[in-house]
Formats: C-alpha cells, sequence, structure tokens
C-alpha cells in the first residue's frame, strides 16, 4: 500500500462520514448530537488546558536547560576553584583558637627542641574586615642547628603560620662558643567567616 492509496482511503472515509452525518441530521435533527459535541468540546478543553500547561513547562525547561549549559561551560573552573578554596580555608586557623594558637605552636615547638624563651611579648592583632593578623614577639638563645629546626617546623606547620621578622645576633665575649641571641616575630591570620 502507498500513501496515495491510504490518502485517497481517508478522503472517502471523511467523505462517508459527513454524508452519514448529513443523512441523520436530515432525520433527526440536532438530538442525536448534542451528547458527543458536548463530550467533543469537553475533551477539546482538557486537550487545551493539558497543551498549554505543557507549553508554559517546556518553555520553562527550555530556559534551565540554556542556563544549565551556560553553567556547565565553568564547571571545571568552579571545581578547580572550589579545591583551592577548600585548600586555603583548611590552611586558615580556626577563629576561636586566635587568642592561643600562637603561644601553643611557639611553645610546642619550642619544648621539641628544648628552647626556653628569655622573654615573650604579648600577641599584637590587627583587624581588617573581619581578618585578624596576629603576631607575637620572642627572645632566646641557641645554637644555629637548633634555631634552623625551630624555623623550619614553624613554616611547615599544616596552618598557616610565617616568621615574619627574625634578628640574630652572635654573642661576643661569651663563652658560650656558637650561641645566638634570636629575636623573632611570628605571625598568623584568622578570618571571622569564610
Amino acid at each position: 500500500m502507498n500513501i496515495k492509496n491510504i490518502l485517497k482511503n481517508l478522503k472517502e472515509y471523511i467523505k462517508d462520514l459527513f454524508s452519514d452525518m448529513q443523512a441523520i441530521y436530515i432525520e433527526k435533527g440536532s438530538e442525536p448530537f448534542k451528547k458527543p459535541g458536548l463530550f467533543a468540546i469537553g475533551a477539546i478543553f482538557i486537550s487545551y488546558l493539558i497543551y498549554s500547561s505543557n507549553t508554559s513547562t517546556l518553555k520553562f525547561n527550555k530556559e534551565e536547560l540554556k542556563k544549565s549549559k551556560q553553567i556547565a561551560e565553568f564547571f571545571q573552573e568552579f571545581k578547580d576553584l572550589k579545591s583551592t578554596f577548600h585548600t586555603y580555608s583548611s590552611m586558615i586557623p580556626s577563629i576561636k583558637d586566635k587568642d592561643d594558637f600562637l603561644n601553643y605552636i611557639l611553645n610546642k615547638t619550642a619544648s621539641k627542641y628544648q628552647i626556653t624563651f628569655t622573654n615573650i611579648e604579648g600577641q599584637k592583632e590587627i583587624e581588617i574586615d573581619n581578618i585578624y593578623f596576629i603576631s607575637k614577639q620572642v627572645q632566646f638563645s641557641s645554637d644555629y642547628n637548633t634555631i634552623a629546626n625551630f624555623i623550619k617546623d614553624i613554616e611547615n606547620s599544616p596552618l598557616f603560620v610565617e616568621i615574619s621578622e627574625v634578628t640574630l645576633i652572635k654573642r661576643q665575649n661569651d663563652n658560650s662558643i656558637g650561641k645566638i641571641d634570636v629575636s623573632l616575630t611570628v605571625s598568623s591570620v584568622f578570618v571571622e567567616k569564610l
């Protein structure tokens, strides 16, 4: 069967249908068409409601797809930035530890190398837009190797700690050969909210 035959048969069927409807109308009037007409109008109305709601849903889905495509273009960059942010935020000490953090780092590292501080100054804080820059200065005496290891351990802390200032003075006219007087400032950063 080809398409021409199908269309021809369909055309004849529709023509016969209208002929039958005409014959019924002439014989019985409009009464037999009222009930099917109401069903047809109801079906058309329901179809319209379904189609119109699908149209708005389709429009909404197209907009969402467009937004998703735009976001997808930057997904890898977002993922990289999120990973970098997580790395940096994990390096910043907790704000609740702000008052004791530098004391803890200094004392823990000093006890590891058996260093006794000869002077410990109070902690200095500078706050700018909920970011706290803190520092603490200590003085002690030790040998070159111990000082180098002490500084290395502090700066290699998994949390952000920096030796922001160091002054080394070799002792003169002293029987303690190889001893150095050290003045050291340790700094860190705390953020109120990330």
